[in-house]
């Protein structure tokens, strides 16, 4: 008989080694179940964490900082932030681009000076 085999005639370390008895077998398969759930729910959760990337696109800046698309392209086109258009791949439509580090001034600045309301104050300082 091979030496690594136990007494039930098992070698150590196959699954059919740990348990015959029907009630602890439902259990352990139980628990194999909830833990493959828990290691399922971690995996997504890395798969969905954000990962550093050189430039975002509007709707990716968006959901980093918890606001609209709509808001986030307004901004870039009022200049409240800083972003650049590029082509998308849809014929001459282009989209806008925040680059990592205008989502980190964001982040700790917030918002550029709203470039309409400043320059109307300087009109109306110049006329008087």
């Amino acid at each position: 008989m091979n030496q690594r085999a136990n007494r039930n005639g098992c070698e150590s370390g196959s699954i059919s080694a740990i348990s015959t008895k029907p009630d602890e077998g439902l259990r352990l398969e139980t628990e194999i179940l909830a833990q493959l759930a828990r290691i399922e729910a971690k995996l997504d959760a890395i798969s969905q964490e954000k990962t550093v990337r050189d430039f975002y696109s509007i709707e990716e800046f968006s959901q980093r900082v918890n606001r609209s698309k709509f808001c986030a392209r307004e901004w870039a086109r009022l200049g409240r932030i800083h972003a650049k258009k590029r082509l998308s791949g849809r014929g001459k439509s282009q989209e806008w681009m925040v680059s990592h580090a205008e989502l980190l001034r964001y982040l700790s600045h917030g918002l550029l000076p709203d470039a309409r309301r400043h320059s109307d104050t300087k009109k109306e300082t110049n006329h008087e």
